[in-house]
């Protein structure tokens, strides 16, 4: 699975089972209620994670 996260921009590409699965963990990173909007804020002003073009 690769996920390409740009500025308000998030691109999975891999099977379905595995993008279910990946938002699902990226919403137990955060609290149960937390928009995808907030959790790629988060992940973009992160500094531990690559810049992708």
């Amino acid at each position: 699975m690769k996920i390409y996260i740009a500025q308000e921009q998030l691109q999975m590409v891999g099977k379905a089972w595995e993008i279910r699965h990946h938002l699902r963990q990226l919403g137990k990173g955060h609290s149960g209620q937390t928009s995808l909007h907030t959790v790629l804020q988060s992940r973009i002003s992160s500094p531990k994670n690559p810049k992708t073009p």
